[in-house]
């Protein structure tokens, strides 16, 4: 990729930054794959003049023997992450069989104002930390060249535009970009003046992968920054791990045990021992032990625990969850486990605080607070975060922000704020800042990646977190046409939350590209795809009616609570159909009159289709439904407090009332999705066994159950029946976790 120095390049709503590597969106983060922002680079500076395939193979791939399909990728992937110009049309021209050509406007000015400050000398409790991160990005390649076959649509060829218009589109450029550069540039030194504090770090955070493997539960960074502690699952056995990072050497303090799972590892505030919780399947509770870092013998301290643990400023206590039969309780103990009381107590299932397996309580610099994350179906399901008076237990917000879920909270060593791992509804879990006492949000990490668990170093300048890769792409069984691409699109999370055929052989579904979640409509080829929401809030889990002609879906953009909406099968005519509370996986009913969907803790309704009161079915805890071809039955996951563990399918009478009949079979479900056989007899489910995914058949009459599917890798997340049943849509990909090291993100 060619440099610019500093340059900045502003088109539209976007600012791209090449030599920090960065493309904001009115001034958010974009995500990108190294490649595209390369591809998108090379194409910006040389804006309204055509670039060859080869000039952007030589350029990207410099060195590199890569196919001509590559450029189409990316292309194809920026294509999907700009979306339309403000004129409606591409910001990126075919030439077919030739190349591409960028065509908006770019106004060009030095970035004076962007640059990151100098990085001031690590302090003593990070200078091992980042000096391994150093050495990490250093021996880091790129990521791998797209091998896979997505070129852009004819349609998207046949968008030539006369070579006339072209030099006109050349020459505005050139003329403007002076005189624009001269706008920018007094922009950016008059922002030099502004006085006041800034709302978020001056330049992007650092992300530096230490360690990777199929599932890292949990990880910890020792006080001063030295240890990196770890459980690394695999083959079905677990183990925990201390690394050295100055030496990268590891150390195996706890062997694998095939029977138990590790998480909710913390190291003591000197540092000398690392605190873990164990549980064991079949054994009713986790028990917490403590190990000397380096290793030895481990000590039991705590059983019944449900969380991490928090110690106390001067290490003399122990502070965690526990969570027994309808309550949910903050308890504190010596650090030995000892002396144990309960500090505040919440009642499930409707409120409880955040616990198993990610989540955790920490206890403030002064002593005084103990900041947790809490569950509560009150007013909708939602997370919030709360702090505890350690003297009276008294409860009190420390932000007006609501999550979907908060998982573990960390304060900053000053008091200044905490930091929190929260999931926002249908998006990853991301690490956020809250200021104290303000509670003003702000996010700290912002992809397209999950993030879990948040563990600082004592001086609060590095963080260690687990970041969570699942991607998912939409494939085909049987396989489509051979002139159709399996991989379908170029998202993230691509299905995951949610897919619907239409009557004509194509396929809604919800997917995360540039960072925001959307509902798409893949053409019947498997490879062209058209948005259909824009809206910033995410918009997911479609469903399309019977006669084709509409699709329900859920959307955010009312605030922090999700609704039904429909739209036309163009994406026209937007409208919300109900105004409950967390409501979620709506679905059309074969005559196409009535949408049933769920409402959290408060069971499965249905709404008239074309709008109006919506109507209870049943009002306990299910949640997912599927409706039988004849419309008679809606199976839905369901759970009371005797099978809640179990995982649960029941099937509810459309009309209304309890369940007619749960099906007892005890299913190992990976995915919250469930689809009916075309006969109506059986339904059809995932089941993973040694992360592989099949899909499953269970029949109603009490028949064991059968695999339909015989996949040898990967996971399947979501699947949906075509209208004839005879092709499938699923939502596949793989998992992998990685421990992360994060800097200025102050």
């Amino acid at each position: 990729m060619s440099k610019q120095g500093q340059r900045l390049y502003e088109f539209g709503p976007y600012r791209l930054l090449p030599a920090e590597r960065l493309l904001l969106r009115d001034g958010e983060p974009v995500a990108l794959t190294p490649k595209a922002f390369e591809t998108l680079v090379a194409l910006v500076e040389r804006g309204g003049r055509l670039v060859e395939k080869d000039e952007l193979l030589n350029e990207v791939w410099a060195g590199t023997s890569v196919e001509e399909s590559n450029v189409a990728q990316n292309v194809f992937t920026l294509r999907r992450v700009l979306g339309k110009s403000e004129g409606g049309g591409p910001y990126i021209e075919t030439v077919p069989k030739r190349g591409y050509r960028f065509l908006p406007l770019v106004k060009v000015s030095e970035d004076r104002g962007e640059q990151l400050p100098a990085r001031a000398p690590a302090e003593p409790a990070t200078r091992d930390l980042q000096a391994a991160a150093d050495s990490v990005r250093a021996s880091e390649s790129e990521a791998r060249p797209v091998t896979t076959d997505a070129p852009a649509s004819a349609a998207e060829e046949g968008r030539a535009q006369p070579e006339a218009r072209r030099g006109r589109k050349a020459g505005l450029i050139a003329v403007s970009a002076a005189a624009l550069a001269l706008v920018a540039l007094g922009v950016v030194i008059a922002r030099l003046f502004l006085v006041g504090p800034p709302a978020a770090p001056a330049g992007p955070i650092k992300l530096s992968r230490l360690m990777s493997g199929v599932r890292i539960p949990s990880a910890a960074v020792s006080p001063d920054g030295r240890y990196v502690a770890h459980v690394v699952e695999n083959a079905e056995q677990t183990s925990i791990w201390v690394r050295q990072v100055s030496t990268t050497t590891d150390l195996h303090i706890i062997p694998p045990d095939r029977k138990a799972f590790y998480w909710g590892l913390t190291f003591s505030r000197d540092g000398d021992h690392l605190y873990y919780n164990k549980s064991v399947p079949g054994e009713p509770s986790s028990v917490l032990y403590r190990v000397p870092a380096p290793g030895g013998a481990s000590r039991k301290l705590v059983t019944d625990i449900n969380s991490h643990v928090t110690t106390s400023p001067d290490g003399r206590q122990i502070a965690f969850v526990r969570d027994l039969s309808g309550e949910s309780a903050l308890v504190i103990a010596d650090a030995d486990g000892t002396n144990e009381r309960r500090l505040a107590v919440r009642h499930r299932p409707s409120d409880s605080f955040s616990g198993t397996p990610r989540g955790g309580p920490s206890w403030s610099p002064d002593g005084r607070t103990i900041a947790t994350g809490v569950i509560s179906l009150r007013g909708g399901y939602h997370g919030e975060v709360i702090g505890v008076s350690v003297a009276d237990g008294t409860e009190r917000a420390l932000t007006p922000r609501r999550w979907e879920r908060v998982a573990q909270v960390a304060w900053l060593s000053d008091g200044s704020g905490l930091l929190v791992a929260a999931r926002e509804p249908s998006a990853g879990a991301q690490i956020w800042h809250v200021s104290y006492p303000e509670g003003a949000a702000r996010k700290v990490t912002n992809d397209l990646n999950d993030y879990h668990g948040v563990s600082l170093t004592a001086d609060s300048h590095t963080l260690i977190t687990v970041q969570y890769d699942q991607p998912s792409a939409i494939t085909f069984e049987p396989e489509k046409p051979p002139s159709a691409s399996k991989r379908s699109t170029a998202g993230m999370n691509e299905g995951f939350y949610g897919m619907s055929w239409t009557t004509d052989g194509r396929v809604a579904y919800a997917a995360q590209v540039g960072g925001n979640l959307d509902v798409w409509l893949l053409e019947a080829d498997g490879v062209t795809a058209d948005q259909l929401t824009t809206d910033p809030r995410h918009d997911s889990t479609p469903s399309v009616s019977p006669d084709g002609r509409s699709i329900a879906f859920i959307s955010y953009r009312d605030g922090d609570i999700p609704h039904v909406w429909r739209m036309d099968m163009d994406g026209s005519n937007q409208r919300r159909l109900t105004s409950q509370t967390s409501e979620g996986t709506p679905v059309y009913t074969p005559d196409g009159r009535w949408i049933v969907y769920s409402v959290a803790g408060s069971g499965i309704w249905k709404v008239p289709a074309e709008g109006g009161e919506p109507v209870a079915i049943y009002l306990g805890s299910a949640h997912t439904p599927s409706l039988s071809p004849d419309g008679s039955l809606i199976a839905c996951f369901y759970w009371d407090e005797k099978v809640r563990a179990a995982g649960k399918i029941a099937l509810l009478p459309i009309e209304g009332g309890p369940p007619v009949k749960v099906l007892d079979e005890p299913l190992d479900i990976s995915s919250s999705v469930v689809r009916w056989t075309a006969d109506g007899r059986a339904l059809v489910y995932v089941a993973t066994h040694n992360g592989v995914s099949n899909l499953r058949t269970l029949p109603l009459d009490g028949a064991p159950p059968r695999d339909l599917t015989e996949f040898t890798s990967d996971l399947i997340f979501n699947f949906a029946w075509s209208r004839d049943h005879k092709q499938l849509a699923l939502a596949r990909g793989n998992t992998a976790e990685h421990v992360v090291l994060v800097t200025n993100f102050r």
